[in-house]
């Protein structure tokens, strides 16, 4: 087997992989909400080697290359435009630990978004996504956005209940979170 296929395998079993991944809601803790970035990259790596090892025209690969590269960048600005901030807590006796993906976008009035996600192993996590929480205000009080987004949920005061529930106070309510 020659290394062009081999390649083109590899490619297969990682971008099924992940694809598997993400339709079971499953995602690597250390990539976090970039994980499709990372995924879009190696691809460009690995086609890119593809392309030279199947000694394809040098026009044909600049232009791959630099059209992969544009919309690597494009996915980067949108990532730029609302980023996701990760912070995690561990349950009293250390069995769970929960990630909370959190972001903020400010257009009159602010929309916080929370996602949540359980520790699954070592190396994966699973997002709750019945759980994921959208809450809207107007009257925030001043400050830095990234210490609203944690004040909003009630993050820096988590009330674990069990090892599989905990809750926040919220400005807007209670908001309950049931691990699996």
């Amino acid at each position: 087997m020659n290394t062009s296929k081999i390649i083109l395998i590899f490619l297969f079993v990682f971008d099924l992989f992940f694809l598997v991944l993400t339709v079971n809601h499953y995602y690597l803790i250390f990539l976090g909400s970039v994980s499709h970035l990372f995924v879009m990259v190696i691809n460009l790596i690995f086609l890119i080697l593809w392309a030279i090892l199947r000694k394809l025209k040098g026009f044909l690969v600049f232009l791959c290359f630099f059209v992969g590269i544009a919309v690597i960048l494009f996915q980067a600005f949108l990532y730029t435009l609302t980023p996701k901030t990760y912070d995690s807590i561990t349950s009293p006796l250390g069995i769970e630990k929960l990630y909370i993906a959190h972001s903020n976008f400010s257009l009159g009035e602010t929309s916080y978004s929370y996602n949540f996600y359980q520790r699954k192993g070592y190396i994966f996590m699973k997002e709750l996504v019945d759980q994921n929480k959208h809450l809207i205000t107007r009257d925030n009080p001043p400050g830095d956005a990234a210490d609203m987004d944690i004040k909003m949920l009630g993050l820096d005061a988590p009330h674990w209940k069990n090892e599989k529930e905990v809750s926040f106070n919220s400005r807007q309510g209670t908001i309950t979170i049931y691990l699996e």
